[in-house]
Parts: C-alpha cells; sequence; structure tokens
C-alpha cells in the first residue's frame, strides 16, 4: 500500500515538473528576439560600359577587367534606362554578389548627384 502511495506521489512529481519545464521553454521561446539578417556587403565598380543587353551590363574596369552585372526589377537607374547606355560611356555600378552572379542595385553615371547631404545656403 505504501509503495502504492509513493509511485502515485512520484508519478504526480514528475509529471508537475514536466509541464512546469515546457511552460518555462514555451515562454522563453516565444519572447526570444527574431536573429537579424544580415544584409548582404555592396560593392562598387566604375569603369567604361562594354556591352548591354536585355538584363545585364558589361564594364571595363581601369583594372582593366570586364564585369558582368545582372538587371534586376528593382535596380536602381537613376533618370536613365538600361537600353540608353552605350558603349563608352562611363558608370558607376554598385552590385551585391549572389553566388557566383554580381546583381547590379545601382547604376549611374560618375558624380552623379547625391540626394541629401548638402548644405543649404
Amino acid at each position: 500500500m505504501k509503495m502504492k502511495r509513493y509511485l502515485i506521489r512520484a508519478a504526480v512529481a514528475l509529471t508537475t515538473a514536466a509541464a512546469v519545464l515546457f511552460a518555462l521553454d514555451a515562454g522563453a521561446a516565444a519572447g526570444k528576439p527574431k536573429a537579424k539578417r544580415t544584409p548582404k556587403p555592396v560593392f562598387q565598380a566604375s569603369g567604361e560600359v562594354v556591352t548591354v543587353g536585355e538584363d545585364f551590363i558589361t564594364v571595363k574596369t581601369a583594372e582593366g577587367a570586364d564585369m558582368k552585372f545582372l538587371v534586376i526589377p528593382g535596380t536602381r537607374m537613376g533618370d536613365k534606362e538600361l537600353s540608353s547606355y552605350k558603349p563608352a560611356d562611363k558608370v558607376v555600378v554598385h552590385y551585391k554578389e549572389d553566388g557566383s552572379n554580381k546583381v547590379a542595385t545601382k547604376i549611374d553615371p560618375p558624380g552623379a548627384a547625391k540626394k541629401g547631404g548638402g548644405k543649404k545656403k
């Protein structure tokens, strides 16, 4: 009889402890901050346009390397369209690397006006 009572109390204690641990774990998970996404670094290349396609632009840098950039919807082009760039035009391309591809995020002529940062007179 004493053994039966002991086993019942032990089972109740273990069940209660498991319930408390589960509740603490669930509460901690709910309050846990989400991991921040690390933005991909943005690189910059400048040079002369070699070729322009429907969704790419190839630029020869000052070092003599040809770099091909994918141009996707959302690539900022300033006031020009991709098709308006011609060979020998000078450009500055801001891009991110996505695997082996270089994806243009912004294409501008060199020295394009920057937004903000200017002083009012």
